[in-house]
């Protein structure tokens, strides 16, 4: 526990100077911690996860949810998104028979106040 707290306060301290390939090695830490110290990942998660570790153009990954299931969040180099997604698609249907959903998103400021 104590290690991910250090991992999420050090990301706040890369977020703020814009060092987008230090968050996605932390990404990738946590994914690994989830994975070995908390056991909370599954085959199909860690097949992501580790898959888009050695794709080009990807800066990071991890699982996100409850554990037990559920998606990879990845940080993707805007010019390689579709070959990713493609790649990752093949990859997982070969791998595991099932069609993989993919979503692609685009990070905001965060909540705001909305006034009329």
């Amino acid at each position: 526990v104590i290690e991910e707290i250090a991992r999420v306060e050090e990301a706040c301290k890369v977020l703020k100077e814009n060092d987008l390939a230090a968050l996605g090695q932390l990404m990738f830490q946590t994914h690994d911690g989830l994975q070995n110290e908390y056991e909370v990942s599954c085959k199909e998660l860690d097949f992501l996860a580790e898959k888009a570790r050695h794709t080009e153009g990807v800066l990071g990954a991890r699982m996100m949810g409850g554990g037990f299931g559920g998606c990879t969040i990845n940080l993707v180099r805007t010019d390689v998104i579709e070959a990713f997604i493609q790649d990752m698609k093949t990859a997982y249907k070969t791998a595991f028979d099932i069609d993989l959903p993919c979503h692609v998103v685009t990070p905001k400021n965060g909540v705001e106040i909305i006034l009329n």
